[in-house]
């Protein structure tokens, strides 16, 4: 295979003049770079291979040839928010049953958190919606949160502009670090999008805080990381089930979450769990600041959010869903 030059990089969300007006939705599960479109005056989507058509029906990507389910699912869930009359499969071909019906047909619509209710019943009333979250790992020890000399705030997520917002994290760091010098800022994951990436690399250096913020790129220790870090800010604008989120609180890391994020707003109970902030630099500074100066308040938090995590075990998960098969037998 060919490397081919790059006219332009797509991002979710992007909205073109062409056909009345398409919108490239970020699906991934398939492949991590997969995309659909949605073509809203016909109100058509090409699924690519986010959908499959077998025996008639409208159905998730072929296992055997998705790389990871659980962004498949994710997608499904997200793609239930646009209004759909045409799907167009790229195994299947077109689709064009009554998909309200086919919905309110099946025994349960299944969400990973309670915003997902809301989003279904708005597209399907009659829909029988029932929650099943994905697991999150569960950290037995929990991260040791004390006063020391040097500390850190960390984020895992890949970098995008859109979505993950890294660039609000980055402002609120340089709001706050003349008054916290003992503080650093790494942001993990990978940098796919270099015109982001060097975007944040250019407020980094304008600011001459090389030494303070890092773009550390993928990790295969994410535990690691975690555990060598005091604060979790995740600035994400939306999320379909925030896994690292999830994972941070059940390790023991005080969090932060952006509030109109409806998934991060399902995970963090404000105050109790985690602090909820406004999705500007100015209120993630304040929330920031409230927990570095405070280890008695990050030490609480934390502990609160290891606990509530226990939900998500496996166990209470892989329970559930059998606890639903054997009711549609």
């Amino acid at each position: 295979i060919e490397n081919v030059d790059i006219d332009r990089a797509l991002n979710d969300g992007d909205i073109f003049d062409w056909c009345g007006g398409i919108e490239t939705i970020e699906t991934p599960g398939h492949m991590p770079g997969h995309i659909s479109i949605y073509i809203k005056e016909s109100r058509t989507l090409i699924a690519g291979d986010a959908l499959v058509i077998e025996d008639g029906k409208l159905c998730i990507a072929n296992p055997q040839y998705t790389l990871d389910m659980k962004e498949a699912k994710k997608t499904i869930n997200k793609l239930l928010n646009y209004e759909i009359d045409r799907i167009i499969c790229y195994h299947g071909g077109i689709y064009q049953s009554d998909i309200k019906k086919s919905l309110e047909n099946s025994a349960y619509v299944q969400v990973l958190l309670p915003y997902g209710v809301e989003y279904v019943k708005k597209f399907c009333s009659k829909a029988n919606v029932i929650i099943i979250p994905n697991v999150i790992r569960q950290f037995n020890e929990k991260v040791d949160i004390k006063l020391k000399e040097n500390y850190k705030i960390i984020d895992i997520a890949r970098l995008s502009k859109r979505q993950k917002q890294q660039h609000l994290l980055v402002k609120a760091f340089l709001l706050l670090n003349k008054d916290f010098g003992n503080w650093k800022l790494e942001l993990w994951g990978p940098t796919e999008d270099k015109n982001y990436c060097t975007e944040i690399e250019h407020i980094i250096k304008k600011n001459n805080l090389e030494e303070r913020i890092e773009l550390c790129g993928a990790t295969n220790d994410v535990e690691g990381v975690m555990r060598g870090a005091d604060i979790f800010c995740m600035p994400s604008m939306y999320e379909g089930f925030p896994i690292s989120l999830g994972e941070a609180m059940s390790i023991g890391l005080p969090v932060i979450g952006i509030k109109e994020c409806l998934a991060v707003n399902d995970l963090i109970k404000d105050k109790e769990t985690g602090l909820l902030c406004h999705n500007n630099p100015e209120d993630i500074a304040n929330k920031l600041k409230m927990l570095m100066s405070n280890v008695e308040l990050r030490r609480k938090l934390g502990t609160a959010a290891h606990s509530e995590m226990k939900q998500y075990d496996s166990n209470e998960v892989w329970d559930r869903w059998d606890k639903l098969i054997k009711s549609l037998k």
